[in-house]
């Protein structure tokens, strides 16, 4: 009876999930932005590797899972390249992207950086029928993995100081050209962030930033972030996200607007080279 009340939650959730989360969320972005823009790579012109494994819905089968792995560093002073790779899987939906990235930088005073960056690869979605449930067999169930595969590009500009940073990014910037005869339908999506880190005194440092998401078809998702830096080795604090109808024509009776959610998040400088968090 469980797993029966389960897979009709999950019909019901399918839609929505396929329209909102086509782009993973998760609150680490903070610390890598590459998956979000294209300009952020080699901005710290050190080699920089980030891999984030995230589950939700513990214990249940068919829960939301993200597996993400992020490289950058700088070329030279005017070249930064990337790469990500990330596999969102959610019931029987699959989705991937690997994707290169390329940004070149100018330097706006001794002490700021405009970049502006272009990423390119391919997108995977696909459905694996053998993971769902039916009471008897339909034929309209595949007892495969359906997939398709189609280009993915994404463009963006950051600013960057010492202590601030801003960017503003689009990504599947071909998904008018890819949801041409497509059954897996593609949205374009915008994002804003920024931040800035104040130093309260030798030891501790606060950092505070904003991420607005929005593809002009579902809420706007929110991000806000304050995260504490203590003698340059744990970073810790919280994000909280909110859904905002703000470009919606309808509200869909209001059952959207409710899309808040709070992370706990803390992160530990092992060396200087490797760090491990957990949200």
């Amino acid at each position: 009876m469980q797993h029966k009340i389960y897979h009709i939650l999950l019909a019901f959730l399918l839609p929505v999930l396929g329209m909102a989360q086509q782009v993973p969320q998760y609150s680490q972005y903070i610390f890598n932005s590459l998956i979000i823009n294209p300009a952020y790579a080699g901005t710290k012109e050190t080699l920089n590797m980030n891999a984030i494994s995230r589950h939700q819905w513990t214990g249940i089968d068919g829960a939301p899972t993200t597996q993400t792995f992020a490289i950058d560093g700088a070329l030279n002073q005017k070249i930064g390249l990337g790469f990500h790779a990330i596999h969102d899987q959610t019931g029987i939906l699959q989705n991937s992207l690997l994707s290169g990235s390329f940004s070149y930088k100018i330097n706006t005073s001794e002490k700021s950086r405009l970049s502006f960056g272009l990423s390119g690869g391919a997108f995977f979605n696909g459905i694996n029928g053998s993971m769902a449930t039916t009471d008897v067999p339909d034929p309209l169930v595949s007892h495969g993995l359906e997939s398709r595969v189609s280009p993915n590009a994404s463009a963006g500009l950051f600013f960057h100081t010492e202590s601030f940073y801003a960017g503003i990014s689009a990504g599947e910037l071909l998904s008018e050209l890819n949801n041409r005869n497509a059954t897996f339908q593609q949205s374009r999506h915008f994002f804003f962030t920024t931040g800035i880190i104040i130093p309260l005194n030798e030891a501790i440092s606060l950092k505070t930033s904003i991420l607005a998401k929005d593809d002009f078809k579902s809420p706007m998702a929110m991000d806000l972030n304050s995260f504490l830096l203590i003698y340059e080795r744990l970073w810790i604090g919280g994000s909280w996200r909110s859904s905002l109808p703000v470009f919606m024509a309808e509200d869909i009776d209001g059952r959207l607007r409710k899309g808040n959610a709070l992370a706990m998040m803390a992160e530990i400088y092992l060396t200087t080279a490797l760090r491990v968090g957990y949200s």
